[in-house]
């Protein structure tokens, strides 16, 4: 039997192929030997990966009837967002400290790309994608860290978001909204630079800070009650 990670790891394709064949909420999807056939995958692995999918509600399996589609997994995704936010806020203030004397030109040029997808992501106003880009940011600053745990931790959670960062039914954004978190993340990676390990942990929390305000508006409908601070720590 295939092990948990790997179903989490595996969906995503499962969801694309789902967007690719244009289905709407209460539409069938192929069967069983079909989807198992396009996917490369065994038989069991697909009705481990659908079983799972109905039992967050993306998915309704109606017995000789067949296999359709459920409303939306937004709440299934608002909830990983907010779980992996969570453990981000945690581990990114030490994890980038720690990272802040080794880390030379080439490893900063790394960073500074995993940031320029972020911002594509922003002009984009993809919600999902903006959250896979700063994953995978920290992702990269965990593997300097060398820190095993953490890594596999961001690894995990990078592996459940969409690709495409499309999930039916989550509010796009506005590129204003998050112009406060994006700013502090620049400055998070000239912290860096500097070499400057208290400004670097103190900018992560920040940037962290900022985003939590857009999440708390965006996934519950109200406004934190320190939203839009704007404090940015120069």
């Amino acid at each position: 039997m295939t092990g948990p990670t790997s179903i989490h790891a595996i969906i995503p394709q499962l969801l694309q192929l789902i967007e690719e064949l244009a289905l709407r909420p209460g539409e069938r999807l192929p069967g069983e030997r079909e989807l198992a056939a396009r996917l490369g995958w065994s038989r069991n692995t697909l009705r481990e990966a659908l079983t799972l999918m109905a039992s967050r509600g993306q998915l309704e399996i109606r017995p000789r009837q067949g296999i359709f589609l459920g409303g939306s997994d937004s709440g299934d995704c608002a909830a990983l967002l907010r779980e992996g936010f969570g453990a981000l806020r945690l581990v990114a203030p030490s994890l980038t400290s720690s990272v802040c004397c080794d880390c030379g030109p080439a490893e900063l040029t790394v960073l500074e790309g995993h940031t320029a997808t972020l911002g594509r992501a922003l002009v984009e106003e993809n919600f999902l994608l903006v959250w896979r880009s700063l994953t995978v940011f920290y992702l990269e600053v965990a593997k300097l860290a060398r820190n095993r745990m953490v890594e596999k931790l961001l690894a995990d959670i990078c592996a459940l978001i969409p690709e495409n960062g499309n999930v039916a039914g989550l509010p796009r954004i506005r590129r204003d909204a998050l112009q406060n978190f994006f700013t502090a993340h620049v400055g998070l990676l000239q912290g860096l630079r500097s070499r400057n390990s208290t400004q670097t942990a103190q900018l992560a929390r920040d940037s962290l800070e900022e985003l939590r305000h857009f999440l708390d508006a965006s996934l519950t409908g109200r406004k934190s009650d320190d939203s839009s601070s704007g404090r940015v720590r120069q």
